[in-house]
């Protein structure tokens, strides 16, 4: 399924028919109780959340009010998607080899920047597990 999911997205890609989408990604800052640093698909933007809002972030939400807008209500919301890093590099060596030789310029280069990207987030995440 996972394999379909990532052809889809593939084709949906060269078709020129998908808007890419500034994603959020996080690790573990070294332990959980540590936070959480977060960094982004196509920006390199990255930030920090500490273990309160890491927590809000893995937990569904129910509807609730909306802090930046009184009177306004927030919907409910899925709790973060959780993917071992291995998990994840397994999903993006296949979408790197599904598009080899035929995926335009800029799908390819929009792959190599995300996937650079994530590698950096991955190294971040090592780095600040506690040395004992």
């Amino acid at each position: 399924m996972r394999y379909l999911s990532l052809l889809v997205l593939v084709s949906l890609s060269l078709s020129g028919c998908v808007k890419k989408q500034n994603t959020k990604i996080c690790s573990v800052a070294g332990v959980l109780t540590a936070g959480m640093d977060c960094s982004y698909t196509l920006s390199d933007h990255q930030e920090e959340m500490d273990l309160k809002t890491s927590l809000e972030f893995l937990t569904p939400q129910p509807e609730r009010p909306d802090p930046l807008r009184p009177g306004k209500r927030l919907p409910p919301r899925a709790g973060a998607i959780c993917m071992s890093a291995e998990d994840w590099n397994k999903d993006a060596t296949t979408l790197e080899q599904a598009c080899k030789g035929k995926c335009t310029q800029d799908v390819q280069q929009d792959i190599d920047e995300i996937s650079e990207r994530l590698l950096k987030q991955q190294k971040l995440s090592i780095s600040r597990i506690p040395k004992n």
